[in-house]
């Protein structure tokens, strides 16, 4: 399973909007009528400068998200990703998480973050600075460049068409009605894949008539912050005033859980090398007629290892190679269009098995074959 982030790895969150959920429920804080948006912002900002060794920290504004309730349908994205560019595993009645290898237009895949729990930002409204505690690298030139322009970075190289431009609903409402823009627009990369789409700076936001909020703060750390730090930064959140839930959040990344790869890589070596052994013995035991037979015609003893070594490489060298293979196109059947799951494959352990397994069983066929004794009975 590919790692859904939020941001960058050390970077710490605090979502300013809440949204609608699955059956009628409302995901993020609550933020209570009047409450001045941008004040708490900057709140927010100030307790993060406080509590944790930030490098940058942003405050992220987006388009002004309409309040939506019930039944109310969600406005569709202010992004239009061109069709050309428009993935299978994003069409209507397939599942937009499946994508990440089959069909190249899906392997830069992209959310709005709702169904991860994450603030929904396909158009961010920044500047150079807000692309860099988003990237936590500095821009380049050309992104630094376009945003001076007027123009749009875009994280996201499917948002941009043939010509060089995004194309913007503006002020998409439930109802569907929106203006259109095109403008051209750049791709920057991040490391990772985030859940951010296009951004444009306040001047630019202004001139297309853009409603924003600030709708969420980030920062990147020089350092992991601690448990206790965090807990230090919730409570301190959770005392500002005209606001209830607001919390920090830390982005570690995958969490990688090495004794359970090394227990996993055991019991599979397990499994293949008692698979090998027995393996090996029955076809020593055929083979022991064909060794006397050889020792009588000359061979040596060192043939005779050889031979043994050669037979069992084969032997287990074919058949891990093939399990390996077979098992690998098994689970990436998985990530298909519509399958509804992906799979990473533990190249590592793979790796290890088809290799370390024949090579092994080559030392024991050398060891266990018939010497010459074996050719006077």
């Amino acid at each position: 399973m590919t790692y859904p982030y939020l941001m960058m790895p050390g970077g710490v969150q605090t979502a300013l909007i809440s949204y609608p959920g699955d059956q009628g429920t409302t995901l993020g804080p609550t933020i209570d009528p009047g409450t001045d948006r941008e004040a708490l912002a900057e709140s927010v900002a100030a307790v993060f400068t406080d509590g944790l060794p930030i490098d940058r920290l942003s405050i992220i504004e987006t388009p002004q998200v309409l309040a939506t309730t019930g039944n109310t349908t969600t406005p569709a994205s202010p992004v239009v990703t061109p069709e050309a560019n428009r993935c299978v595993s994003n069409l209507p009645g397939n599942d937009r998480f499946t994508p990440l290898a089959p069909d190249p237009l899906c392997r830069d895949w992209y959310t709005e973050g709702a169904d991860l729990g994450a603030i929904p930002a396909p158009v961010i409204i920044g500047d150079a600075l807000t692309l860099a505690t988003i990237l936590d690298a500095e821009p380049s030139q050309a992104a630094q460049t376009a945003l001076a322009n007027g123009e749009a970075v875009s994280l996201h190289s499917q948002f941009v068409d043939a010509t060089g431009t995004v194309k913007l609903n503006l002020n998409p409402s439930a109802s569907g009605e929106s203006t259109t823009v095109h403008i051209k627009a750049v791709v920057e990369k991040a490391a990772e894949v985030l859940p951010f789409g296009v951004i444009v700076t306040h001047e630019t936001a202004s001139r297309l008539g853009l409603q924003t909020e600030s709708s969420q703060v980030v920062a990147m750390t020089t350092r992991e912050p601690t448990e206790l730090e965090l807990a230090a930064i919730d409570r301190k959140l959770a005392d500002l005033a005209g606001t209830r839930g607001l919390l920090v959040h830390l982005e570690t990344g995958p969490t990688a859980d090495p004794a359970m790869g090394w227990l996993t890589l055991a019991l599979s070596g397990s499994i293949v090398l008692a698979a090998s052994i027995v393996a090996l013995t029955l076809s020593r035991t055929e083979g022991k007629r064909d060794a006397l037979t050889l020792h009588a015609v000359g061979a040596s003893t060192k043939t005779l290892r050889a031979t043994a070594a050669w037979q069992g490489t084969t032997v287990v060298a074919t058949g891990t190679w093939a399990g390996a293979v077979i098992g690998v196109l098994t689970a990436f059947s998985m990530n298909l269009p519509g399958s509804g799951s992906v799979f990473s494959a533990p190249w590592w352990a793979l790796t290890t098995l088809v290799v370390a397994t024949p090579l092994v069983m080559a030392a024991c066929g050398w060891l266990v074959s018939p010497g010459t004794r074996s050719s006077h009975r």
